[in-house]
């Protein structure tokens, strides 16, 4: 194993890392994890879950370069990823990185599309919490979350500004609620399920993407397919959200510079030994 350091902070940077977890194969990028599989088969383990016993947790989670790079110094970010049963690559730069550094071609799949897929299928009736946003965003969020799906009922709703204890005192308030949608950006939102997945069981602990959330409550425009299918959804969000240009302007850079840190440790690392 090999090590960098990147901000005054330790980052371990691997080989190629291959385990095998409940939701199916997670590899990873230096020690950051995503999962290599489609948005079809991403799909069927959480309505497996849906439909099963739900004795143990199931975390969903993704990684795009914004994700990426706040993983790359924030060990609870990297615990989480590597906690997720699924941890989808939602960014083009991700899947390429993945083809050039695994040398494996890899599928994108967006959230949102695999969050409206699940919602469409027919389950056992769920009742879930959902945290994200301010007031307006989360009531018109649950209440077109509830209008698009008839299983999955937000019954629990708190807007995402609030210290991580209160989101966990929430859920250990209400334990009739099996699914937790979580939408607060990261890394609170998965620093709020690494806790929350450590304290209870038998829970759907999905971290959908304040984006998400945001396109429920008809706060922000949808990104088109065609957008989306040609990977410029970041440009469309610029558009519509200009606050967050900065991740990309200076996140890309950053997250480019830590792939090729990243190819390079996974080079020494196979290189023969004299």
């Amino acid at each position: 194993m090999n090590h960098l350091v990147a901000n005054s902070e330790t980052v371990n940077v691997t080989a190629d890392a291959v385990t095998d977890v409940a939701g199916g194969t997670t590899s990873c990028l230096g020690s950051i994890h995503y999962s290599g599989g489609t948005i079809e088969e991403f799909e069927k383990l959480v309505c497996h879950w849906l439909q099963g016993d739900r004795r143990k947790n199931f975390i969903v989670g993704y990684v795009n370069p914004h994700v990426f790079n706040i993983a790359w110094k924030n060990p609870d970010v990297r615990e989480f990823l590597a906690q997720c049963d699924i941890a989808a690559v939602d960014g083009l730069g991700v899947a390429l990185a993945v083809c050039l550094i695994k040398r494996v071609f890899q599928s994108r799949t967006v959230m949102t599309p695999l969050f409206d897929r699940v919602l469409a299928k027919n389950h056992v009736h769920t009742r879930a919490i959902l945290i994200g946003g301010d007031d307006n965003v989360v009531s018109g969020g649950a209440g077109a979350i509830n209008r698009a799906s008839g299983a999955v009922e937000v019954t629990v709703k708190s807007p995402g500004y609030q210290p991580l204890a209160h989101y966990l005192q929430l859920i250990d308030a209400h334990p009739e609620c099996d699914v937790v949608l979580v939408a607060m950006g990261s890394p609170r939102s998965e620093e709020l399920i690494l806790a929350a997945s450590k304290r209870v069981s038998g829970k759907l602990l999905w971290n959908i993407g304040g984006g998400t959330l945001h396109f429920y409550a008809g706060t922000q425009a949808r990104t088109p397919h065609f957008v989306s299918a040609i990977g410029m959804q970041w440009l469309w969000r610029i558009i519509y959200q200009p606050s967050i240009a900065p991740r990309y302007i200076i996140g890309t850079p950053l997250f480019l510079a830590r792939l090729f840190t990243t190819l390079v440790c996974r080079e020494k690392s196979n290189a023969p030994r004299l």
